[in-house]
């Protein structure tokens, strides 16, 4: 038997007809690598800067830091009641006051569009309807039985 030759691991039956490709493909690479241009430079991409635009100031203080901060200060209003004149009574004060804020914050209305997506499927997205109630079932199977007669 004659041996097979392999272009890029596959048995070919002929040996000719690989080298008469092996051939054209050099010689497509000879004659087009003055037409191919420059490999690209690595050079570094030039670091974008923030837009200075005008921007709202927001604290970003959520529900469990205001209480724990409402904690500590009824702690401090508590070690400094018997030194001071009022002063411990007035942070408690304003130490509850934070409490009963930071309940509020935690139990209240959450900002729109903080945790929240749109489910999408295959970049479509997708409308939750809600299930069909277990009547529109039994109605819809009732009118199947009645009108088979």
């Amino acid at each position: 038997m004659g041996s097979k030759t392999s272009v890029n691991g596959l048995n070919n039956g002929g040996g000719a007809m690989a080298d008469k490709f092996e051939r054209e493909i050099d010689e497509i690479i000879r004659n087009s690598g003055a037409d191919l241009p420059p490999p690209p430079r690595s050079t570094p991409r030039a670091v974008q800067k923030p837009k200075a635009t005008a921007r709202r100031w927001r604290l970003a203080v959520n529900a469990g830091q205001v209480m724990f901060a409402s904690v500590a200060l009824l702690l401090a209003g508590g070690l400094l009641w018997s030194t001071s004149n009022g002063l411990g009574g007035l942070i408690m004060l304003s130490a509850v006051t934070l409490f009963l804020f930071s309940y509020l914050l935690f139990f209240g209305k959450r900002a729109t569009g903080i945790g929240e997506y749109e489910k999408r499927w295959r970049g479509h997205p997708i409308i939750d309807t809600p299930p069909v109630p277990l009547s529109d079932h039994f109605k819809g199977w009732w009118r199947r039985v009645r009108h088979r007669n």
